[in-house]
Formats: structure tokens, sequence, C-alpha cells
């Protein structure tokens, strides 16, 4: 009888040393190192904290766009840890973490990191991020794909005099036909120049989906036409046309007298005349500005109704042989020789 308490006793000792090993291997999997294996810290230091919690692409474009977004998991001492479990959310997007799991652990560098894929609402995104007790929050833009270029023109006709312009306006709109703004459009055009002075112009839209540009004519006494390109940078295969005539100016001065006395006071008119090249038509209020190399000449005047504008020049008291010289517009210009004579 007493032998067999004693064997009773002895297995249950034997179970509880059983027990306790099996919890201290229980413990030691969810807080180290056993056998290799390394589970998620989920309890640690309150002091733990979140930085450089950033996108590696932002803005994004809604229904798909991608981007990369890390934190870096730090201790008191502002050292990186690694083994911590982090968890991701989202107002709109997909998570998608690196493995499958519903968690990121921190590597070696204390970097925590998932996929976030955009879904399809537009406007400010919030992705969340848990660390025990640790929260951090990043908001960034999420923007809409382009599907549509709707484009206008202030005046389909300008004078081809390198000064007339007209305003060029994009709107870009999005498949469901709102506004993409923040979206990048470029300005092409084979004849005149944008208000930057080139032939090519990046302008990025506003709100409304809106950007605009001024293209100046070229200076030319025939019609032209200038044919330009807008496209959406990110989208070269969306791109739309629109094309500006360009009237060309006939641009002439003529004198009463070719020769005055040079006497410094002899005096003769000359005219500028301006007009629309092919029709003929005359250009009145625009300005003709004048010079000479002898003489005394008036300057500016201004076309008339008839495209006319006249000016004065008075003779020196040497003489020689001068070159008269009026310009209209960016390089439209004429010349016309005068002699001054003794007798």
């Amino acid at each position: 009888m007493l032998s067999d308490k004693i064997k009773l006793l002895t297995l249950a000792g034997i179970l509880k040393i059983s027990a306790g090993l099996i919890l201290l291997f229980v413990l030691n999997s969810c807080n180290g190192d056993i056998d290799g294996f390394v589970g998620p810290a989920w309890q640690f230091d309150s002091a733990v904290a979140i930085t450089d919690f950033s996108a590696s692409v932002e803005p994004l474009q809604i229904n798909g766009d991608t981007s990369i977004v890390s934190a870096v998991i730090v201790n008191s001492s502002d050292q990186p840890i690694s083994g911590i479990a982090a968890t991701f959310t989202s107002d709109f997007g997909t998570i998608v973490y690196s493995e499958d799991t519903d968690y990121s652990l921190s590597d070696s560098s204390g970097v925590v990191s998932v996929t976030y894929i955009s879904g399809a609402a537009l406007g400010t995104e919030h992705i969340y991020l848990s660390v025990g007790t640790a929260r951090d929050t990043l908001a960034f833009e999420v923007i809409s794909d382009v599907a549509e270029l709707v484009l206008s023109l202030s005046e389909t006709d300008i004078f081809a005099d390198g000064m007339a312009s007209t305003l060029i306006t994009a709107q870009a709109l999005n498949d469901l036909g709102d506004p993409a703004g923040n979206t990048t459009l470029r300005f092409a055009t084979d004849r005149g120049i944008f208000s930057n002075g080139g032939q090519v112009v990046e302008i990025l839209t506003d709100e409304d989906g809106v950007a605009a540009t001024d293209l100046i004519s070229e200076a030319s006494s025939q019609d032209e036409i200038s044919n330009l390109y807008i496209t959406d940078v990110d989208i070269p295969d969306l791109i739309e046309t629109l094309q500006i005539n360009f009237i060309g100016i006939s641009f002439q001065i003529e004198t009463q007298l070719d020769s005055l006395i040079a006497d410094g006071t002899t005096a003769t008119a000359i005219t500028a005349r301006v007009k629309e090249a092919t029709t003929g038509n005359p250009l009145s209020g625009v300005t003709v500005t004048w010079s000479t190399g002898l003489g005394v000449i008036t300057s500016p005047t201004v076309t008339d109704e008839y495209g006319a504008a006249v000016t004065t020049l008075v003779s020196p008291v040497d003489p020689g042989t001068t070159v008269i010289e009026a310009a209209y517009g960016n390089t439209l210009t004429a010349e016309l020789p005068v002699v001054f004579t003794n007798e």
C-alpha cells in the first residue's frame, strides 16, 4: 500500500514538472528565439515609437495606382527594433502585406512596409499605422485618371504680327466626367510661341482640371496655320489637336519725295500702309514706329481707318543718304532710301 502511494506521488511530481516545462516553452516561443523560431512581438515597452512614416509615390491616381508605404520602429533610445508587428489600415484603398499575414514585421533596420493600392475615391486618403500602443497617420492625395481633354480658344484667327495672341484652355476630365486636378498637360505648336517663349510648355491643372496658356503669333506676310497638340504627359496616347489661323500682314511704306534739300527745314510725308495680305482689308489703330539715320522723323504714328500711318521726315543740314525704317509688330519692317542734296 505504501509503495503505491509513493508511486502516485512520484507520478504527480513528474506531471507538474512537465506542465511547467510546457508553459515555459510556450512563453519563450512568444517572446524569443527557440530552435530558430521568432514570433512577432505584440507587447513591448510603451516607449517604442513610429518614425519616418511615408509613401514612396504621391499623389496617386485612382483605380489601382500603387505606392510602398513604410515606417521605422524605434525604441526609447531611437534605435531601430526588429521583429515588431505592425498593422496598417486605410480609408478607401487596399493594403497588401509582403507575406500571407495581416501584419508587417519590422526588419533589422526597424522598417515595416506594405503595398497600398488606390481605390475609386478622390481626395485625401489616410493610412493608419498601429504598433502596440503607438499610432500614426499618413495623409496624401488620390487624383483622377485623365480620360478626356476638352479644348477651347479665345480666338481662332489672329494677325501674324508677332504680337497678337489667343488663349488656349484645356480641361482634363476623368472617366467619370469629373475634373482631373493636379495633372500635367503638355502644349506644343509648330508655329508661334507660348507665353514662356518656347514652342512647348507643361502646365499643372488646377482643382477644376484646367490648364491655360497664350499662343503668340509669328510675324508673316502670308496666311499660315498653327497646329496645336495637347496631351497628358502621363498618357501620351491621349492627345487632342487644334488649329489657329495666322492672318498674313502686308506692310509697306511710301514717300512723297525721295530726295530732299539738306537745309534743316525741307520736309516730306512718309506713309506706312498696313493691310491683311490676302483680303486687303486695312488694319486701323495699330502703332508704327519709325527711325532714320539722317534728319528728324516723327515716331510713333497710328494707322487710320484706311490702314495708313503718316509721319513727317525733316531734312538734315548736311547732305547724304539715309534709309527710313518702319516697324510694326514683332519683326515686320519696311525700308525706304531718301537722299538729301545741296540743291
